[in-house]
């Protein structure tokens, strides 16, 4: 993805300032420009993994809840099956 619009020397100010935190975020960390990566630009990268099972079914939870306790959904739902469903999904989808 590109950066337009993004002058990359605005980020070496970034450096100089306290308490100041830059984030950025993509899908596509291969296609990451090295010059938005070098020292003190965007230097530490970070991969987040898709969720684990375990960590769905807690998603599906936190999502039926409130449709559960209003009657939005029934209460025989097998949420084993949807879990089944949601491999390579994150809470996102």
């Amino acid at each position: 993805p590109k950066f337009e619009g993004l002058n990359m020397t605005e980020l070496d100010g970034f450096a100089q300032l306290n308490n100041v935190l830059v984030i950025g975020t993509t899908n596509f960390p291969e296609t990451i420009d090295t010059a938005l990566t070098r020292l003190g630009r965007l230097e530490t990268l970070i991969k987040v993994e898709l969720p684990s099972e375990n960590d769905r079914l807690k998603i599906l939870d936190i999502y039926t809840r409130s449709m559960l306790q209003n009657h939005l959904l029934d209460n025989d739902i097998d949420i084993e099956q949807i879990l089944f469903g949601t491999h390579g999904l994150t809470g996102a989808h």
